[in-house]
């Protein structure tokens, strides 16, 4: 950034001026673009360390297989529960009420916050909090691996909710041959923007 301010002679407040500006017009597309509900058919969810300049920082991504849209992202210092659930609520105004297969890794917190982030209010029209209901037909599954040395030593697919049948047939509608995994995720780079966004988030 002070390359740019040095570069076309603006002032800082300036720079920071068009960096939140731009921030923002991002946003608003993306609201307006992907965020309209949806048949997603199968999201793979995963989480990335990423290296910047003054440390590391996780980043939490979502992705519509069948289109390979992302349906966003999600910066933090840790690779935590607030960090996940985060990326969930992001999948969930993504969603629209049809059968969907979420594809994880390993990590706890992201079955809990599947779970508990697909839920709606029943109103019986009596006092007190109401009782969360489920929504039906999303689907679970996890990639755990196994590491040595940092090297992937064992690959254990599960299939968490759902039966194997109907994980099955989501997978094949959305993906066609292949196997359960989030790595369309995984393989894709994180370059310094990326990087950089992603350090602003988690600060």
């Amino acid at each position: 950034m002070h390359a740019i301010v040095a570069a076309f002679g603006c002032d800082e407040r300036t720079r920071a001026d068009w960096w939140a500006r731009s921030g923002r017009q991002g946003q608003a597309v993306h609201e307006y673009l992907v965020e309209p509900p949806r048949d997603l058919g199968q999201v793979q969810a995963d989480e990335l360390r990423v290296k910047q300049q003054g440390g590391i920082v996780w980043m939490a991504l979502a992705m519509m297989i069948k289109t390979r849209v992302w349906l966003g992202g999600e910066g933090s210092e840790q690779r935590d529960m607030p960090l996940i659930r985060r990326l969930i609520e992001r999948v969930r105004r993504c969603a629209a009420r049809r059968p969907l297969l979420i594809c994880t890794d390993g990590l706890v917190s992201s079955l809990r916050a599947i779970r508990e982030t697909f839920r709606d209010p029943v109103h019986t029209g009596q006092g007190g909090r109401p009782r969360l209901r489920p929504w039906r037909n999303v689907l679970i599954a996890q990639v755990v691996k196994r590491y040595e040395r940092r090297h992937v030593v064992e690959t254990e697919r599960r299939m968490v909710d759902g039966t194997p049948a109907r994980v099955e047939t989501l997978r094949r509608r959305s993906h066609g041959a292949g196997v359960i995994n989030t790595a369309y995720i995984e393989v894709r780079p994180v370059g310094r923007k990326e990087a950089s966004a992603s350090g602003q988030t988690a600060r």
